[in-house]
């Protein structure tokens, strides 16, 4: 039996699968009121197709199968692009082909309508990921802090308790091209007031990377639809670092660095940019004090160094 098709947040039936197996995640096909494309719903257990996916969604279960579990649409494990054929997967030996990916995809508890970085957060995004382990909204209408590895292990490091009142949605692995497509229902549902603390790009860089402008791009857009907010909210920037271990990037990250440099240069009133070359380099031995044994990341003391920036900065 061929599973039946239905929208990831509601569940009503789609009678247009052909056009949604063509749509993006975010692009809805008419069906309802949601704009989240329609994705075939299975059982999360057997992988047996699913025969109604709105009462799946309203009562935890359908009676399709034996099993104890609802049905849902399924995502790739590393891209978060949605599955097209859940029972090719369910044996986890093989991909089914709705992506370049190599990975099996995997039962999805919300949309994929948020950022889902390389290697993993299958569950949907920062905020409905949060929402779900903390069984509580993320609060609004204050400062946020979002990003990467930097901003989420931020909390980890105990400097964040510096600054009251904000919210961190931080998460490890995260892109700037990511960010760029989950900015808009990041504000929406966020409100952020105040400042924007941002830190993302790195993890779009590797040795292949020759050209940072459609990075940059990527950024502008990030930033200019934080500005257009309904609070207006500053973007506070943090730079790339110079790590021990890519220094074979530094050089595509001091390109990306200058070109959002220079844009915060020509609009000081929407974006502050914190220079972590120059700032890291200044307390004289940034390689040993500033990142853990991993190479990558800032230790306790770095992230002092940093709390301090910024905190400057808002002040």
């Amino acid at each position: 039996m061929k599973p039946t098709w239905g929208c990831p947040e509601c569940g009503t039936k789609c009678e247009k699968k052909k056009e949604c197996a063509k749509l993006d995640d975010g692009e809805g096909c008419g069906c309802c009121e949601h704009s989240s494309a329609c994705r075939p719903f299975a059982c999360t257990t057997c992988f047996e197709p699913c025969r109604n996916p709105e009462e799946c969604v309203a009562k935890d279960g359908c009676g399709t199968c034996d099993c104890d579990t609802e049905c849902m649409p399924w995502a790739c494990l590393r891209c978060g692009k949605q599955c097209l054929d859940p029972a090719a997967c369910g044996d986890e030996s093989d991909a089914c082909g709705c992506c370049d990916c190599d990975s099996f995809c995997k039962p999805t508890a919300v949309p994929m309508d948020g950022v889902v970085p390389p290697g993993g957060h299958q569950l949907g995004d920062t905020i409905s990921r949060r929402k779900l382990e903390d069984g509580e909204e993320l609060p609004r209408d204050r400062v946020v802090f979002v990003g990467d590895s930097d901003i989420e292990y931020w909390g980890d490091s105990g400097w964040s308790d510096e600054f009251q009142n904000c919210v961190n949605i931080g998460m490890g692995g995260a892109t700037i091209r990511e960010a760029a497509r989950h900015v808009v229902s990041m504000v929406e549902m966020l409100r952020p007031k105040g400042f924007v603390v941002l830190c993302s790009g790195e993890n779009d860089m590797d040795v292949e990377t020759d050209d940072v402008e459609p990075l940059f791009e990527h950024w502008k857009f990030v930033v200019e639809t934080i500005r257009e907010s309904v609070h207006s909210p500053v973007v506070i920037m943090i730079g790339c670092k110079p790590e021990p271990d890519s220094e074979e990037l530094y050089g595509v990250y001091k390109q990306y660095d200058s070109l959002i440099k220079t844009y915060a240069t020509q609009n000081p009133e929407s974006v502050i940019f914190i220079d972590m070359w120059e700032q890291l380099h200044a307390v004289g031995n940034s390689e040993s004090l500033c990142t853990w044994d991993d190479g990558l990341h800032l230790s306790d003391e770095g992230y002092e160094i940093l709390t301090s920036m910024v905190k400057a900065v808002m002040e």
